[in-house]
């Protein structure tokens, strides 16, 4: 996962950015990653481990924070988590 930063001191808040490499979840299933205990029901997901609540916890420690968070997922690229937080 890469940890780049945008945005300024000045503009008010920052933005982290952070890509799953190959992960890519369904468009359908967006609006639902950051709901606790969702895993995508697809056969390629099957023996991925995990029990659907990291997402879920890593959105209540930024909303938390005053901040936000949202995905985007392309086909054949890959997935970017964004992170915006207010800059102190």
């Amino acid at each position: 996962m890469r940890f780049p930063t945008s945005g300024s001191p000045t503009s008010g808040s920052r933005v982290f950015p952070t890509t799953s490499g190959s992960r890519v979840f369904l468009d359908e299933s967006l609006p639902r990653l950051f709901e606790e205990f969702f895993r995508e029901k697809r056969a390629e997901t099957r023996d991925i481990d995990g029990n659907g609540l990291g997402l879920a916890i890593v959105k209540r420690l930024v909303e938390r924070a005053g901040g936000e968070i949202e995905a985007e997922s392309t086909l054949g690229t890959g997935s970017v988590f964004r992170v915006r937080l207010v800059a102190a």
